[in-house]
């Protein structure tokens, strides 16, 4: 079979166009359809294959296909189809079998998703090629996603450094400098600087944003760099011995900013701050909340150290907090212990959520006590012998009904 006619490499900006099927491949709902010629690119090189639609006719009937996916092999670019997600009279065995070799079919891409692709792939060769350039160090990896490109530098970078990439790309960006392609083949392009992950045999395609980057690549990229409109770095972590960086550009650069500014907008209204200073009120907001936060531990301190004090000296205690957590529970049952004569339960949540639980007596092993309770209440946790702290999944009525099991009449007391 001949290999696919790639119309994306003569001209990236073909939208809509007409070719002939070659070979068609079928499973149950699924379907691959490879054409002589196309303009759908497809997956490869971190960049995501094209979607959009087929349309053709069957058994003499208009019908369109939705192409959910594009991939390349041995030269030839399948399309696939899902029939689950076409019109009824297209997933009849009738129509699935009536496509064929030579039929004719009219291509459209989903070009806003192409173009927003074409923007971001182009944003990443100009970061790569400055962070290169400035750095000294390379692009080891990339993946387009539908909101963000990542991309892989195997040096760490400083968000100093990073803010002067973004600034001198955006800058050539504004310039609208032209995108030049050049194909070499593999003498000539031994000549050229360019920025390569792997070795090439053969004919090298060399994408060229002039004063910023060349590289070897095979994807779709904007005529003009005015076209990126804008790159925004966005994150960067460290991931092996480098950074992975997250950044947007063109159409999602413009949807990330205005998810920020609405988010950013109705912060101020919550705050009433002018948007330019929502930080700063978040941080006089924080700053209260914590020394609330402070007061809120000392009172519940206070109170947990006079509910053990009326009842010091008392025996075992199974106490139930119908609000509160973990933490709660364990400040309440350490209180108690000190004081007590037997064993101090304290149970935070309710029926619907289930139980936290702090289970404590001073100088005693609970441990075995603790892994009966456990599965009989079908819970878990552990801890010190003498203190444990869990979950378990019962109601009030089984968490008193276990302890009376146990032959231990604990009192039991909700706690307010």
């Amino acid at each position: 079979m001949n290999t696919t006619i790639r119309l994306f490499d003569e001209d990236a900006y073909i939208r809509e166009f007409e070719a002939r099927v070659t070979d068609v491949r079928i499973d149950r709902d699924r379907a691959e359809i490879s054409l002589d010629r196309t303009a759908f690119y497809p997956r490869g090189g971190g960049q995501p294959g094209d979607t959009g639609t087929l349309g053709i006719f069957l058994q003499d009937a208009p019908c369109t296909f939705m192409i959910r996916d594009t991939y390349e092999k041995d030269g030839i670019i399948w399309h696939m189809i899902d029939f689950s997600e076409q019109p009824d009279r297209a997933r009849t065995e009738g129509q699935i079998s009536g496509i064929r070799a030579g039929d004719k079919v009219d291509g459209k891409l989903d070009w806003e998703r192409r173009f927003s692709l074409m923007q971001l792939h182009s944003g990443e060769h100009i970061v790569s090629g400055i962070i290169h350039s400035l750095y000294g160090c390379d692009n080891v990896g990339f993946h387009m996603g539908s909101d963000m490109i990542t991309i892989d530098f195997n040096r760490e970078l400083t968000s100093e450094e990073l803010r002067i990439v973004e600034e001198k790309a955006n800058k050539l960006i504004w310039t609208d400098i032209r995108t030049q392609i050049h194909v070499y083949d593999g003498q000539d392009a031994v000549k050229i600087a360019y920025r390569s992950k792997k070795d090439i045999e053969g004919n090298i395609r060399i994408v060229v944003f002039p004063g910023a980057d060349a590289c070897a690549c095979c994807g779709t990229h904007v005529a003009g760099t005015g076209e990126i409109g804008l790159v925004k770095i966005i994150g960067c972590e460290r991931f092996k011995s480098g950074v992975r960086v997250q950044m947007v550009a063109g159409s999602l650069a413009m949807a990330y900013l205005s998810q920020i500014h609405d988010q950013n907008h109705a912060v101020s209204v919550l705050l009433s701050a002018p948007p330019a200073k929502t930080a700063e009120a978040v941080g006089k907001m924080k700053d209260t909340q914590d020394k609330l936060r402070y007061r809120v531990f000392e009172l519940e301190k206070a109170y947990y150290k006079l509910f053990a004090q009326n009842i010091a000296g008392e025996a075992d205690r199974l106490v139930f907090m119908t609000e509160g957590d973990m933490e709660n529970a364990r400040r309440l049952a350490d209180e108690m212990m000190h004081v007590c004569s037997g064993l101090c339960a304290v149970f935070a949540g309710t029926d619907d959520t289930g139980y936290v639980y702090a289970v404590a007596r001073e100088g005693r092993d609970l441990r075995d006590l603790v892994r009966r309770m456990n599965q009989a209440l079908n819970g878990r946790g552990g801890g010190k012998p003498h203190f444990a702290q869990g979950r378990v999944a019962a109601s009030g009525k089984d968490i008193k009904g276990f302890f009376e099991d146990e032959g231990m009449i604990l009192a039991p007391v909700n706690f307010q």
